[in-house]
């Protein structure tokens, strides 16, 4: 814990956090300098790759796609024997200038991580476009540029349709997600209102620097201290979907892929890295929300609990069928999704709550049933990025994202206020596993989509080298051919 004692840490930490405005002068791309020689371009396009390394790893692309657009980029303006390197918090990458044995190196810093697909598709549209030769280093610079986002003052306030759209995203969210979890008109609004708290007090914790366990343990609390008042009110109610749909706002699904994505491809301090973040973020979640209901059982209050039904596909054909569809779309918009996408991830994200509660009904464990569902959903986005040609990530992160355990987790928590620790400890385990078996499910269908086109990819370039052999006269017929030539001369 930082002491505050200290005058030069207090006056630093700003900066360290991200949050000092009169230093993000390293955020920018350097200006380029007058100097037209070969080592100066190369130091110009090192800062490119560089700031656009920083822009796809700080939106929630895998390290593996973040190394592959540097070394795109570093080929296209001409460095040579390129090296780079890419952890959670940093951008690495060495090179030579042609004809230059003095190495270029450069590293950036991530300051901030979110997930705004809009961002990282233009980027990555860009880094198409560099790697298709058709903008100058100089265009390349100003395009990317632009997609620098600007810093925020600590302390200020966004601007007013920012604030409050950020607010009705997540309240339609959660309470997509309370309908989704067996609530009605009356609870879903109070899980509207319970989200937007919440979200409104991380918000403003994170303007000021405050490290998201934090932050995300206090917006745990709202949740569960509503879904005590309206227990209290009205018992017959649903009260416990709207803890549930306050877990499930809060819950990591972008962290957790990324790090199975990450782990897979053999980055794994990336790996390890992204997974300690799903964690402690898990575990910030469970404390808040735990912290609550365990006050309410020392005081003698009555928890909300769980009807002991199993969810069938049945019982989805009804408001449940609107509501998960809403919850993605919901996420969509919140991950800054392109609109013309969102009737797509509604029907992915539907889909796949079908699918878990059909294998359910057979009888399929939680886990295996998410990560079949996973399998599902991460099939029709890669589909449908494939006729898009861009990412599939806008379309399966947001549509998976109705299948996280927030219900394993309330009864997690419920078993723990109860004081039975031992089943409450595996019903976290269980969860745990379901988040893993939910990133896995996406990123095995991810690592098969490469596979096949990489397995097309050389298929074709051995048909096409057959080809072009067989195009050719074979050596001794050309010597045949010209001895008999001569002979009859």
């Amino acid at each position: 814990m930082p002491s505050i004692s200290l005058p030069w840490l207090h006056h630093t930490l700003p900066h360290v956090r991200g949050l000092d405005t009169s230093r993000y002068g390293s955020r920018k791309l350097r200006a380029e300098r007058q100097a037209d020689n070969a080592r100066q371009r190369a130091a110009d396009a090192l800062d490119l790759a560089l700031c656009i390394g920083e822009l796809i790893a700080g939106n929630g692309a895998s390290a593996e796609e973040t190394v592959a657009a540097i070394l795109v980029i570093a080929d296209a303006y001409g460095l040579e024997g390129c090296e780079s390197d890419v952890t959670l918090n940093a951008v690495e990458l060495t090179g030579h200038a042609a004809g230059d044995a003095v190495p270029l190196m450069g590293k950036r810093i991530i300051q901030h991580h979110t997930t705004d697909f809009a961002t990282l598709e233009n980027t990555q549209l860009l880094v198409q476009a560099i790697h298709d030769g058709t903008l100058s280093l100089a265009e390349a610079r100003k395009a990317a540029a632009e997609l620098i986002p600007e810093p925020e003052r600590p302390g200020a306030l966004r601007p007013w349709k920012r604030r409050y759209t950020g607010h009705a995203l997540v309240g339609l969210i959660a309470a997509a997600a309370s309908v989704l979890t067996g609530a009605k008109l009356g609870v879903a609004l109070c899980a509207l209102l319970a989200a937007v708290t919440g979200n409104w007090i991380s918000s403003s914790l994170a303007r000021y620097g405050v490290p998201a366990f934090y932050r995300f343990t206090l917006a745990a609390i709202p949740a569960a201290a509503v879904a005590l008042v309206v227990h209290a009110l009205w018992p017959g109610v649903a009260s416990q979907s709207i803890i549930i749909a306050g877990v499930l706002v809060l819950l990591p699904t972008m962290a957790a892929t990324s790090a199975v994505q990450d782990s897979l491809a053999g980055h794994y301090l990336t790996a390890v890295a992204r997974l300690l973040e799903t964690l402690t973020i898990f575990a910030s979640v469970v404390l808040g929300t735990g912290l609550v209901l365990g006050l309410a059982t020392r005081l003698g209050l009555d928890v909300p609990t769980l009807p002991s039904v199993r969810a069938t596909s049945g019982a989805y054909l009804d408001w449940r069928l609107v509501a998960a569809a809403l919850f993605a779309v919901g996420i969509a918009a919140r991950y800054k999704v392109a609109p013309r996408k969102w009737a797509a991830v509604g029907l992915l994200g539907l889909a796949g709550v079908l699918v878990y509660a059909e294998l359910r009904e057979l009888g399929f464990s939680p886990i295996t049933a998410t990560g079949i569902a996973a399998v599902a959903v991460a099939v029709g986005g890669h589909f449908l990025s494939r006729r898009a040609r861009t990412s599939a990530l806008p379309w399966v992160i947001p549509a998976a994202a109705p299948l996280l355990p927030g219900t394993l987790i309330y009864k997690a928590l419920y078993a723990v206020t109860n004081g039975e620790v031992l089943e409450g400890a595996t019903g976290m385990v269980r969860a745990l596993g379901v988040i893993l078996a939910l990133a896995g499910g996406i990123s095995v269908v991810g690592e098969t989509v490469q596979f096949l086109r990489r397995w097309r990819a050389v298929r074709a370039a051995v048909r096409a080298d057959t080809a072009a052999d067989a195009a050719q006269p074979p050596a001794d017929a050309v010597v045949v051919a010209s001895e008999t030539t001569t002979v009859r001369g």
